[in-house]
């Protein structure tokens, strides 16, 4: 047992991920033997195409904790701005850059009020999102009276695409994800997120603006 704890202690300061791994390992294989069906190629395709929405929130969420903040309207925030852009394309019958400019902007303007409020305005982080989750969630609501929206047909088949029998919305998933993974670990903005997370206080005094992070 210690020599496993040892080999377990050098990969893991290797690779601080190595517990999580191991915890889906595990996860995926009890599954399986309760589900043989768990690991098809059938399932897991349908897998590759409902996670992209979810791990990409999540990687917005998981960059605020990163940075000692908080964002639990994550959620509804991102729902409102594909909203958003539903509605410019199909109501204002706006450009896919322009109907995609206003998505972002949603988010972007967001994003912005939340960093007012918490890091100028001094107010607790949790307070704030829980606030806007609502109001993100309303204004959802709002504009399409909780309707299902329908995009233009060639919009749809894009989605549906399976390139090498897998959704497009995965592989864009997987390149945003390896952009910012790249970012996070390589640049200096990377570290400096990883550095106001771990200690605002001490990373404000190696000339790392801390609000502007946040």
């Amino acid at each position: 047992m210690q020599k496993i704890g040892k080999i377990y202690g050098k990969i893991s300061a290797k690779l601080p991920e190595t517990g999580t791994i191991i915890a889906l390992i595990v996860l995926v294989t009890i599954t399986t033997i309760f589900n043989p069906t768990f690991l098809t190629f059938e399932n897991l395709t349908t897998l590759c195409k409902s996670i992209p929405f979810i791990a990409l929130v999540t990687l917005g969420s998981s960059l605020c904790l990163t940075s000692g903040s908080l964002d639990i309207a994550c959620g509804r925030v991102a729902g409102l701005c594909g909203m958003v852009f539903g509605y410019a394309l199909t109501k204002f019958g706006f450009s896919l850059p322009v109907a995609i400019l206003c998505g972002v902007g949603c988010g972007a303007a967001f994003g912005a009020l939340h960093g007012l409020l918490i890091v100028y305005c001094d107010m607790n982080a949790f307070i704030v999102t829980m606030g806007t989750l609502y109001v993100a969630g309303g204004l959802r609501y709002m504009i399409n009276n909780g309707d299902p929206m329908n995009l233009p047909e060639s919009y749809r088949n894009f989605s549906q695409a399976t390139p090498l029998g897998i959704s497009w919305l995965f592989w864009i998933a997987v390149a945003v994800f390896v952009i910012m993974g790249f970012v996070e670990s390589k640049t200096v903005y990377g570290r400096r997120i990883y550095a106001t997370g771990s200690n605002a206080e001490v990373a404000k005094l190696q000339g790392v603006n801390y609000k502007l992070i946040r």
